[in-house]
Formats: C-alpha cells, sequence, structure tokens
C-alpha cells in the first residue's frame, strides 16, 4: 500500500499567498478581492468588467472579461489549463491539484452507467431515509450521495470500496476552487493524501472524472433545486418554461455557469489585441456575464471548455437527479440558511441546502 505524506509543508506556500492576497484587495486589486470573496458576491465580478477585456493583477495574473477575448483564448493552443513549466503553479495552487487537471486531457470520459429508473430510485431511498426528519440537507443527504453513487456505478467499483469512494470525493471536492485559490489550511494540508488514495481506488483514467465531474455534477444540481425551491409551484400546477424543475433540458442547468473562473497559463508569448501575454502567465477567464446577457449555450459551452472529459457526463448525472427531485417537489420548502463553500470564486458551491418535507410521504 502506498503512503501517501500530509501536505503541511507544500501547503505553507499557498497560506502566505492568501495572507498576499489579503494585502493586494486591501491596496484595490480587483483580481484579489474577487478570490476571497464569500457568499457567491457579484460586486468585484462586476467591477473586473467595467475595467475593460483585460485586467492585470497585482499578483501577474491576467484576467480576461470581454467575451470575443475569451473566445480567441480557449481556441489559442498557446494556452493550456496545466503550465509549462511546473514551478509556475506553485504560487497559486498544490502540484496534486494540477495533476488532476492534467488528467482532463485525452479522450472523453465514459457516459454515466446509471438509467434513469435507477437514479430515481437512489433519490426516493435517500428522501425516505430521512422522511421522519424535522429537516435534511438536499445536497449532503440527497444530491452527493446520488452522484456518487452513480459515479461508482459508472467506473465499475466493488461495493466494498464505495463507502471509500463517498468519503474520498466528499474531501476532494474543494479541488476545482483550490485549482485558484488556496483552500483553507485543513483541507490544504489533506488534500494531496486524499487525491492519492482516490487515485489508487479509482486508477489514473478515472480521476479526473471522480474529482471534477462528479463535483460539477453536485454544484449543477444544487444550483438548479435552489432556483426550484425559491419559487416552488402549487402541487399539480404546470412550471414555467426553462424552470430548472424542467430538468429534461441540459440548458435548464446552466442559467449562470457552473464555473465562474477558467484557469489557463500561457506556453509562449501572446500578443492579445497589443496586450502582451508573458510565457507562464496565469490566465483566469471570467465565465460570468451580466445577469440580461446570460444564456445556458454560452454557459455550456464554458464548462465544456474548462472540463472536456467530464462536462457531458457530469451534465447528463446532474440533469437526471434533478428531474427525479422534480417528484417531490411539491412537497420540499426551504428551512433555514443555505451555506456556501468557503474559498470558492470557481463553482460557488452550495455545500447545504435545508429543506423540510411537508404534507404526503415519499412515493
Amino acid at each position: 500500500m502506498t503512503v501517501h505524506r500530509g501536505g503541511g509543508q507544500a501547503a505553507e506556500p499557498l497560506l502566505i499567498e492568501r495572507a498576499v492576497q489579503r494585502v493586494h484587495a486591501s491596496r484595490g486589486d480587483l483580481l484579489a478581492r474577487l478570490l476571497l470573496a464569500e457568499e457567491g458576491d457579484e460586486a468585484p465580478a462586476a467591477r473586473l468588467r467595467e475595467e475593460g477585456p483585460l485586467y492585470r493583477g497585482r499578483d501577474g495574473s491576467v484576467v480576461v472579461t470581454g467575451r470575443e477575448p475569451a473566445r480567441r483564448i480557449l481556441r489559442d493552443e498557446r494556452f493550456h489549463r496545466v503550465p509549462k513549466a511546473p514551478d509556475a503553479a506553485r504560487q497559486y495552487t498544490l502540484p496534486c491539484v494540477d495533476a488532476v487537471i492534467a488528467a482532463e486531457s485525452g479522450a472523453g470520459a465514459p457516459g454515466p452507467a446509471a438509467v434513469h429508473d435507477e437514479v430515481d430510485a437512489a433519490v426516493e431511498a435517500a428522501l425516505r431515509a430521512r422522511d421522519r426528519a424535522a429537516e435534511l440537507d438536499l445536497v449532503g443527504d440527497v444530491i452527493r450521495p446520488v452522484v456518487a453513487g452513480v459515479l461508482c456505478d459508472t467506473l465499475r467499483l466493488p461495493a466494498r470500496r464505495r463507502d471509500d469512494f463517498r468519503r474520498l470525493t466528499g474531501r476532494t471536492g474543494v479541488a476545482l476552487d483550490a485549482a485558484v485559490c488556496p483552500p483553507r489550511p485543513p483541507e490544504a494540508r489533506g488534500l494531496p493524501e486524499a487525491l492519492g488514495r482516490l487515485r489508487e481506488l479509482v486508477g489514473a483514467d478515472g480521476l479526473a472524472l471522480a474529482v471534477l465531474g462528479g463535483e460539477l455534477a453536485c454544484v449543477m444540481a444544487a444550483d438548479a433545486m435552489l432556483r426550484a425551491l425559491g419559487r416552488p409551484a402549487p402541487a399539480g400546477a404546470a412550471r414555467p418554461p426553462g424552470d430548472a424543475g424542467d430538468a429534461a433540458e441540459p440548458g435548464v442547468l446552466f442559467r449562470d455557469p457552473p464555473l465562474r473562473l477558467q484557469r489557463l497559463f500561457a506556453w509562449e508569448d501572446v500578443d492579445l489585441d497589443g496586450d502582451r501575454i508573458e510565457e507562464n502567465t496565469r490566465v483566469l477567464v471570467l465565465n460570468t456575464a451580466p445577469a440580461g446577457e446570460r444564456g445556458p449555450e454560452e454557459a455550456l459551452a464554458s464548462a465544456a471548455a474548462a472540463l472536456p472529459r467530464s462536462a457531458v457526463p457530469a451534465t447528463a448525472i446532474a440533469v437526471r437527479t434533478v428531474a427525479a427531485l422534480r417528484g417531490h417537489l411539491d412537497r420540499l420548502r426551504p428551512s433555514g440558511r443555505i451555506a456556501r463553500r468557503l474559498r470558492a470564486p470557481v463553482t460557488r458551491a452550495v455545500v447545504r441546502l435545508p429543506v423540510a418535507a411537508a404534507g404526503r410521504g415519499v412515493s
């Protein structure tokens, strides 16, 4: 058995970088303010868009906010998801996170193994298990276990290893955000070991789907249910077109991009409309657009560009999970304050969505 050493020593530079970010933010750096923002604050993103299509942060990173420059950069083969020089990213993230992102290259990930009826049954079983509780967490009690179960089937894990898979993916979900922003110290120190053990469990080919695809599916499903619960319809009532409850179409999950930032690195010097981007520069593409300009096509494209292997199976899993939850939407009511992951500038992930079951039992 491989012994995985703790990530304490590797995480120390990230803790220093976090402190530096706070200094930059106090001096007006809009990128630092975006990375430090909590609870889905959109003000820093709006300010960045006002600054023009390209913004240079104090740490040397370039933020791309203009649609046309973003499209060109995403198609430009001089930009890659991982740095050309491995040390170029050490300032920003752990090497183990870069290894997961590198695994996103290559052929597409396998499609989800579960059929519709199996996902429906898993959602119903998760709800029934909590049916007598005064409150349940729709993310922790339902969405995450269901997504993990589908991934276990897809990756053909034996039953005796599935609890390990659920536990490890719960610890590695921060990797998407950790790619651009240092996580909290306990997460930073535990992430290398958790990713190492998960790699042993699913193999190198399954790692990106398990870590990145699984988290993307959870983010999409949680966001869709948050919207649906924000304006519940009466039992039996027709829902407006495009409502998150109508999960037959993937576009309903992408009213907002599930990944707000996409990280790239320049592999050589690039001139972009007169702006020079030097080799090894970190480039962050801001995927969010002003509220009136958002559309599912653009959001789907941004997710596919960020996670070319995992976006398609993740979308399929999220769509089916939300469709199954739709059958119980008339009896679920928000019952408390939602919680989002701290230090999550990429996903703004909802990690707790408390609801109360009302009326009839799960059927």
